[in-house]
């Protein structure tokens, strides 16, 4: 959680921006490795509780399709989304001016990805709102590869990993929360439209070119908006509890 979350916020260390550029997705495919490897661990079982440890399953599964986007995808292309990217956005138009860059793409991937992953895996049961967003990044991304897919009748990079981990965890964990901590339709409603809204906004961000008047503080306080909306939720919550108890004495 230390390496991934070091490197979302190196973004303020321009030598260690220049030199994450194209090495992000190799980390994230490291971080993705070793969070495998420790929850096959027989100690994860003690160390964990089983929201926690679906929490670690959505980051896997994220970091893995991200390497399959950004780094080599399945048929062996290194960085095949940037040109990919470029004809969609030349089909869809966009501002004048906007370039694809990379940085652009590791701001977006680190900053609007990995930090409501981390904050779902350290708010767990606490705060399960980074949670339920971060399942509906999975299952709203998952349906944007599968409709790019099907309306430009090809191969997408990351589509593979949509479609065998993207669609069953999603859907596997909103099941889980419902059972295990009384997730309604409403916190699943919520994170499908916290989805949405990452994906809307980064459309608006190609369509319009806002990508250089948006400081990366800003796309980590909208990454992190589950997490201070929960926080204020959880206070008002207790704020009320707190006032209705002298009524019940």
């Amino acid at each position: 959680m230390v390496i991934l979350a070091a490197a979302a916020v190196m973004h303020f260390v321009p030598q260690v921006t220049d030199y994450l550029l194209g090495t992000w997705m190799v980390v994230g495919l490291g971080g993705a490795i070793f969070l495998s490897l420790m929850l096959l661990a027989d100690r994860a079982q003690l160390w964990f509780d089983p929201l926690a440890r679906f929490h670690c399953v959505l980051l896997t599964v994220y970091l893995v399709h991200q390497f399959e986007e950004h780094g080599i995808d399945i048929f062996g292309r290194a960085y095949a989304l940037i040109g990919y990217a470029e004809s969609v956005i030349a089909d869809i138009g966009s501002a004048p001016g906007f370039t694809l860059t990379p940085l652009a793409i590791y701001r977006t991937n680190t900053l609007f990805v990995w930090l409501p992953f981390l904050t779902a895996l350290w708010g767990n049961r606490r705060f399960i709102w980074p949670g339920l967003a971060a399942a509906g990044l999975v299952l709203t991304n998952a349906v944007l590869h599968i409709g790019l897919a099907v309306w430009r009748e090809e191969y997408n990079p990351g589509l593979a990993s949509a479609i065998v981990l993207f669609l069953p965890v999603g859907v596997l964990y909103f099941r889980f929360v419902v059972r295990c901590c009384g997730v309604g339709w409403q916190g699943i409603a919520g994170g499908v439209l916290f989805g949405i809204a990452e994906h809307g906004l980064l459309l608006l961000r190609i369509r319009y070119n806002l990508g250089p008047t948006m400081p990366p503080v800003v796309l980590a306080v909208i990454a992190l908006a589950p997490l201070i909306a929960n926080a204020i939720y959880n206070r008002w919550q207790r704020a009320s509890a707190h006032d209705k108890s002298p009524l019940q004495q």
